[in-house]
């Protein structure tokens, strides 16, 4: 038995969640070094100690009695250095008391406090046994106060509140109020989502027809859309191939019955003459079945999604290329095959694609205009597009044909001329897969047809 240990799979909402956590920790680190530079900003200290000592001096302003005096400044300090010791970073404020004849009064018992306080300056920085102190002197009609603070470093400052800082029991108590609702508004959101999934599920594999999922979200607007897009591409392919099995199997059945009954007249021929005239159309009806049979996998392959990429193809060359290999059928018929083109025509194409176009259109030409007839092959070139026709001065398409020569399997009435009717819907579905398209047009001198391509350039493709 295998065992396959490994993380779960991530969920969107377990996503969100960790963002979130992400985030409130920026905010938390962002709000404690803010808190922190505040306290360690030299102006405010400075602002908040004369205050204190504004407050000091109030409070013994009435009194000239300097034992009442010393008792309050005693008082005071003891009193501040005691909540002192339930902050993060305990700073031992230190105190002085003088008459202002200069005779000490009270002086905070802390050793060093006499050296720390020594001077007249109203504003000074000292160090003290390697702490920092900023010392304040300010004085009254009666009474000069001196305060000294201890200072410390902004990293000193910041990891205390990031460890024991009030900061943190704000944050820890409005998370779950913040978490909570984006919780439930990102599970309802993905309701609509994990509905349109079981629908996909539910269906059948025969069932081609659209979702119809109607949902109230915008987001999830384009995924029901792009579904329905690619549900109802995948039944147009379906219907496609459906008929093209149906209509192959219809149109085979005629040639595959012909090679039987040839087979058995030639086996049951008597004569030496009558075998051979029973080969021949044999040989005519294996001909017709194989040009049937490559055409069909011709059109099977350009009707096919799975088309090479396009390359730079002079398109120029591949006419001379065909024309060359059709040309001893034309001179049979003593028909003229000419080509009017630049030396050169350079495009972006599907190389396949276009010999298919090419043979196809010139098998054709050749087959149904007379004998002694003209071919001309025409190709141009401009910035908007690729043009290549086949025109000819044969017998021509009926007006009320010309539509239907392009579907597959179709042959006109008014000739007895063999084919597969899958030529021109072969040129057709190649012009299309090509970007282009094409139209039927009269040919030489007003007379027989000229079949048009058009293909845009890249640049008109993607503008």
């Amino acid at each position: 038995m295998k065992i396959t240990l490994g993380f779960p799979r991530p969920t969107l909402v377990w996503r969100v969640v960790l963002a979130l956590v992400i985030a409130w920790s920026m905010v938390w680190i962002v709000l404690a070094a803010y808190l922190s530079y505040q306290e360690t900003d030299q102006d405010k200290l400075d602002v908040q100690m004369r205050g204190a000592a504004e407050s000091l001096l109030a409070s013994i302003a009435s009194t000239t009695d300097p034992s009442v005096a010393g008792t309050t400044i005693a008082s005071a300090c003891n009193l501040v250095n005691w909540s002192q010791t339930f902050s993060d970073i305990p700073t031992m404020i230190r105190m002085e008391l003088s008459d202002i004849n200069g005779r000490a009064i009270f002086l905070s018992p802390e050793p060093g406090s006499a050296a720390l306080f020594a001077g007249t300056e109203p504003l000074a920085s000292r160090t003290l046994d390697g702490v920092k102190f900023r010392v304040l002197r300010m004085a009254s009609p009666h009474w000069v106060v001196k305060i000294a603070f201890p200072q410390f470093g902004l990293g000193s400052i910041l990891l205390a509140n990031l460890n024991h800082g009030d900061l943190n029991r704000y944050l820890l108590i409005a998370f779950p109020f913040v978490l909570v609702p984006i919780w439930l508004a990102v599970a309802r959101g993905l309701r609509p989502l994990k509905q349109l999934s079981k629908r996909i599920a539910a269906k059948d594999p025969n069932d081609l027809t659209p979702l119809g999922v109607d949902t109230k979200y915008a987001e999830l607007l384009p995924l029901a859309a792009a579904i329905d897009s690619l549900i109802a591409r995948l039944h147009t392919k379906v219907e496609r191939e459906h008929a093209f099995v149906q209509d192959a199997a219809h149109e085979l059945r005629t040639p595959l019955a012909l090679i039987s009954i040839e087979a058995h007249v030639m086996t049951m021929a008597g004569t030496v003459p009558e075998r051979h005239a029973a080969q021949l159309r044999l040989d005519q009806a294996i001909a017709r079945t194989s040009h049937l049979i490559q055409q069909l996998l011709v059109l099977a392959h350009i009707d096919s999604e799975q088309l090479a990429s396009s390359e730079t193809v002079d398109v120029a060359a591949v006419a001379r290329h065909e024309i060359a290999l059709l040309a001893p059928a034309a001179i049979h018929r003593n028909i003229e095959l000419s080509l009017e083109t630049p030396d050169i025509v350079s495009h972006q194409l599907h190389l396949h694609t276009l010999q298919s176009i090419l043979q196809n259109l010139l098998n054709n030409a050749i087959a149904y205009i007379q004998t002694g007839g003209r071919i001309v092959v025409r190709i141009s070139r401009d910035e908007r597009l690729l043009r290549l026709s086949v025109a000819d001065d044969g017998p021509g398409i009926p007006e009320s044909q010309r539509q239907l020569v392009f579907e597959r399997f179709y042959r006109g009435a008014d000739h007895d001329t063999p084919g597969s009717g899958l030529g021109l819907a072969i040129v057709s579905q190649g012009a299309a897969r090509l970007g282009g398209l094409v139209r039927l047009e009269p040919g030489l001198e007003g007379r027989g047809c000229e079949f048009v391509i058009e293909v845009p350039t890249l640049k008109t493709k993607l503008g």
